[in-house]
């Protein structure tokens, strides 16, 4: 009797949404892939470095929190980013003497835009920089 009431209260609510995303898929598969960059660079004008690129997002396969970014800041390397649901997290890297520092940013809602904000430092000068990211 118990295991028919058991049965029938998980057919119910296998029904119902699942507002805890216990049976949620991974939010790395929305972001994973190619994506375009305006990048916002106080140091760099938009005429002397090409502020408009492409990276690629793929997932740390050692951390299910973690993505990696290639070509981050054009530096032809990985940055790691953590999530936690839509928000985004850069801890500190350095790549090739430059140190990403400070790093926040979000996912909208329909994953076809991320926004990152981070400072870089490099030869004793920090930038402070926007990115957007959206699909090319």
């Amino acid at each position: 009797m118990i295991l028919a009431l058991l049965s029938g209260v998980l057919i119910l609510n296998s029904c119902e949404e699942d507002p805890l995303d216990l049976f949620a898929d991974d939010l790395r598969d929305g972001i994973t892939g190619d994506w375009k960059v305006d990048e916002d660079s106080e140091l760099f004008d938009k005429k002397d470095l090409a502020s408009i690129y492409n990276v690629t997002i793929t997932k740390d396969p050692l951390d299910s929190t973690a993505v990696y970014v290639w070509n981050f800041y054009q530096l032809k390397e990985r940055v790691k980013i953590i999530l936690d649901g839509p928000d985004l997290t850069i801890p500190v890297q350095v790549i090739d003497n430059f140190t990403i520092q400070n790093g926040y940013g979000e996912i909208a809602d329909d994953f076809k835009k991320i926004t990152l904000y981070y400072y870089v430092l490099f030869a004793g000068e920090r930038d402070v920089v926007e990115a957007v990211y959206t699909r090319p």
